[in-house]
């Protein structure tokens, strides 16, 4: 579940950026 957690944080970075 490491992928989906990257792909998570990523997505969580852009909605935060």
């Amino acid at each position: 579940m490491k992928e989906i957690n990257t792909i998570f944080q990523a997505t969580f970075l852009k909605i935060h950026l």
